[in-house]
């Protein structure tokens, strides 16, 4: 929902932004009475933790103005992808995917990179989004369950396909290794012979199969 766009006072919206990582969750919240945003670390895949804390907020929000405010939440496209995006809004909770690699940061100079200060530039990012500069990111839109699973075969067939690719490049680096050419590694050789065929001369005739030797016939001379 773009709420610069809409009828919705900016008082009434309560702006979070998430750090993900797979141990840890920061959560920043800004609150109209303070300056710096409120950090709450949790758990990472907590869900529990995080309902509470967000409900917690609310709760101290409609204290202060006399009504719950809408809350809107932001994090970046990355290890947990979308189902933490789905969860919210089956909650009520507005959440935003955001695209790592569109932020506006300085590329030239070299920054400090710690969850303390992304989760800050992430807030300030939502918080100029919402009102109206549209320029701060990308945002991601988020697909429904049968969507992503549809992806994730592609993707697993496309992965499948460069682990065989490289397999065969290796098997056909050792064949080469060993002198031996012409052979379409994709292909299923049923039999020794045809194998034998394309070996060069020398492993060729290393390789021939020797009959043992018959033993000799037993003469009964009764």
């Amino acid at each position: 929902m773009d709420h610069a766009n809409t009828g919705t006072p900016a008082e009434t919206i309560l702006r979070g932004a998430l750090e993900l990582s797979k141990n840890s969750w920061l959560l920043a919240l800004h609150f109209p009475d303070r300056a710096q945003p409120s950090l709450y670390p949790i758990g990472g895949g907590d869900t529990v933790e995080l309902m509470a804390k967000l409900t917690a907020a609310r709760d101290r929000w409609a204290k202060m103005s006399g009504k719950a405010p809408s809350i809107v939440l932001c994090y970046e496209a990355g290890y947990d992808a979308f189902w933490l995006a789905r969860f919210l809004k089956a909650r009520g909770i507005e959440c935003l995917v955001v695209d790592a690699a569109s932020m506006q940061v300085n590329r030239r100079a070299r920054r400090a990179k710690t969850d303390r200060i992304d989760v800050g530039m992430l807030l300030r990012a939502l918080i100029a989004w919402g009102q109206g500069d549209r320029h701060v990111w990308s945002v991601v839109r988020v697909p429904s369950v049968d969507e992503e699973d549809l992806r994730r075969s592609h993707r697993e067939r496309d992965r499948l396909v460069r682990e065989r690719t490289a397999h065969i490049n290796r098997i056909k680096g050792l064949l080469f290794g060993q002198g031996i050419r012409r052979i379409n590694v994709k292909s299923k050789y049923r039999g020794w012979r045809l194998y034998r065929s394309r070996l060069p001369r020398s492993n060729a005739s290393a390789t021939k199969r020797r009959r043992p030797a018959r033993p000799p016939r037993r003469r009964d001379f009764s």
